[in-house]
């Protein structure tokens, strides 16, 4: 009796044995890591960009997983003269380098990525971005990091961006209150627009007549090919409240008269000598006095093989110095 006993207790405590091994979670894992499927990442050694390209890379699993996992691309700090800005590999990876996540989803055997090359405004020389896709964070399947070289070269704006300010503090009298208070012009809806005049003076394209202040014109090669352009201000109008003879007026400035000059700023996006904005003063421009339809010259832009000069009459305008000065245009404009 007692030996059978005996034998029972054996056999209850050697099952319990078996229970444990089997939910031993390290016992599991080893034998999971060992049917890992393994990945290929396939992506060129080097690769030559400009601003604004997208460089592809893919996986090759040896066989699925059924869920789905992330894969990392790095920026690489060392080696790199382009930085986090210069693609969108760009999200903060503690505070030195950046990367970018893909997902994998589950149960696939191929996988397609793409890394997007920026453009931006600035003048860069060329620049290398080192970038390794993968790191030890995914560990769903066995595979080796592959680093790829990105080399980038500057990309230069097809397009000259142009603002003109004409906007300017005033003080005058309001509702019959001989006090006077301070008004800007664009507060007074005074709206000027920018018209563009091909080489033999006639009007060439829209301009900008949007009734903003300022306005805004972006000449691309695309809309104005090689030639000579003028541009002018046209004073559409004063404001319904600027002057006492309109309807309504509740401003008065009778007898106030000052300059209006406008101020250029000109850039071109990744240019060597205009990538950052410069701007110069047209000093001649519009006067307090003018009535609605007056017509002024502000600049010239010639268009050369894709290169934008500007110029103030004959005198080429440099680096924003201070333009010379502007002759009045006597032309009539027609809506």
């Amino acid at each position: 009796m007692i030996n059978k006993i005996f034998s029972r207790l054996l056999g209850l405590v050697a099952l319990a044995g078996l229970f444990a091994s089997c939910s031993d979670d390290q016992d599991v894992a080893a034998i999971v890591d060992q049917n890992k499927p393994t990945m290929t990442i396939n992506v060129a050694p080097t690769f030559n960009t400009v601003e604004s390209d997208t460089i592809h890379f893919s996986l090759t699993l040896s066989k699925p997983v059924g869920h789905s996992f992330t894969f990392y691309a790095v920026y690489q700090i060392q080696g790199s003269t382009a930085d986090g800005t210069d693609s969108d590999v760009n999200s903060a990876l503690g505070n030195t380098t950046f990367q970018k996540p893909f997902t994998v989803p589950a149960f696939v055997t191929t996988f397609e990525g793409e890394i997007i090359i920026s453009e931006d405004y600035a003048y860069e020389e060329n620049e290398t971005l080192l970038i390794t896709l993968g790191d030890s964070r995914t560990n769903a399947v066995i595979f080796t990091p592959v680093t790829t070289t990105v080399n980038i070269s500057n990309v230069v704006s097809n397009s000259l961006d142009l603002t003109f300010d004409w906007n300017q503090s005033f003080k005058a009298a309001a509702n019959g209150d001989p006090t006077l208070v301070d008004f800007t012009l664009c507060d007074l809806a005074y709206d000027v627009d920018i018209l563009v005049f091909d080489g033999n003076g006639d009007a060439f394209g829209a301009g900008a007549q949007t009734g903003d202040c300022p306005e805004v014109l972006s000449m691309s090669t695309a809309d104005y090919p090689d030639g000579t352009y003028v541009i002018g201000a046209y004073l559409y109008s004063t404001g319904d409240d600027m002057f006492p003879d309109f309807p309504g007026s509740t401003v008065d400035v009778s007898g106030i008269n000052f300059p209006i000059p406008f101020k250029i700023t000109y850039s071109r996006g990744g240019s060597q000598n205009l990538a950052t904005e410069h701007t110069f003063t047209q000093e001649a421009g519009l006067t307090s006095a003018d009535a609605p339809d007056t017509l002024i010259y502000l600049m010239t832009v010639v268009v050369e093989n894709g290169v934008f000069t500007i110029m103030n009459d004959t005198e080429t305008i440099a680096s924003g110095r201070a333009a010379l000065q502007a002759r009045k245009l006597h032309l009539n404009h027609h809506s």
